[in-house]
């Protein structure tokens, strides 16, 4: 690559980036290795690429960032009970940063209590005209279950709840992102709702249904409800929100949610 100035001189560096838990570093100690990445995420939503340093004569690797530091902590007794205690965000039903699964038998109302949490939530109401909302916020509700009334059923709700306003920050996509695609099929729903709510991260991602979600996936596999499980952990680490399924139950609506026995101990 050209130098900036007519006794410069440049030497151009690519860096592996290295995979450290949930995010990404640059290898330092291998800058000569070139390996493009496919679509990966971390906490703060910015994705590793392929970069070029171009360092000027003799100084070779100087001045270039240091690799962010591990976050891996072992905590005594006195820092265990000064950690923060877990925040409601909706009185006696969701916490922050919870992972959370609404099931029942079909046509019992889970899509429409799951719509008056998320609307309310967005408004800043109470919940089912009840339960305070401790931070009210963007809320995103993902659902490949049709859009047909969707339009009707919001309307309906502005309507009972005497609203007008048209800037309650609630937002629909009438996909869900599949857990058989991994990352790189979660990618543009990431991106997708981080240009929705900009700034402002979402109180609250609702996934309406898991069979859907799961795009194919055995539902009755543990590995297949790992797998899901992965796919919810990192909506919730990218945005730093609580999330919410929507899952029916087995035949036997005796029984507890359909699918392996696992998910209902991970959810």
């Amino acid at each position: 690559m050209a130098g900036q100035g007519p006794s410069a001189r440049s030497v151009q560096i690519d860096l592996l980036w290295v995979r450290q838990g949930l995010q990404w570093h640059p290898d330092f100690e291998n800058p000569s290795r070139v390996v493009r990445l496919p679509y990966t995420y971390n906490l703060t939503g910015a994705r590793p690429q392929l970069v070029t340093w171009l360092i000027p004569d003799g100084s070779v690797l100087d001045n270039l960032p240091a690799p962010q530091p591990s976050t891996l902590r072992i905590l005594n007794l006195s820092e265990i009970l000064t950690l923060p205690d877990p925040t409601p965000l909706v009185e006696d039903v969701i916490m922050e940063g919870e992972n959370l699964v609404l099931f029942g038998p079909p046509k019992k109302g889970k899509s429409l209590f799951a719509l008056d949490l998320g609307l309310s939530i967005a408004a800043g109401v109470a919940v089912i005209g009840k339960l305070k909302v401790y931070r009210p916020g963007p809320v995103v509700y993902l659902s490949s279950e049709g859009e047909t009334y969707f339009k009707q059923r919001v309307g309906a709700w502005l309507h009972a709840r005497a609203l007008e306003r048209r800037d309650i920050p609630f937002h629909y996509v009438a996909e869900v992102p599949r857990a058989a695609d991994g990352p790189e099929g979660l990618a543009k729903y990431v991106d997708l709702i981080w240009e929705a709510v900009g700034d402002r991260r979402p109180s609250l991602i609702i996934l309406d249904t898991m069979s859907r979600a799961l795009g194919g996936l055995d539902e009755n596999a543990a590995s297949s409800m790992n797998r899901y499980e992965e796919m919810t952990r990192q909506i919730m680490e990218e945005f730093r929100c609580s999330c919410l399924t929507i899952a029916h139950v087995g035949k036997d609506s005796s029984k507890k949610i359909r699918g392996n026995k696992c998910c209902a101990r991970k959810l």
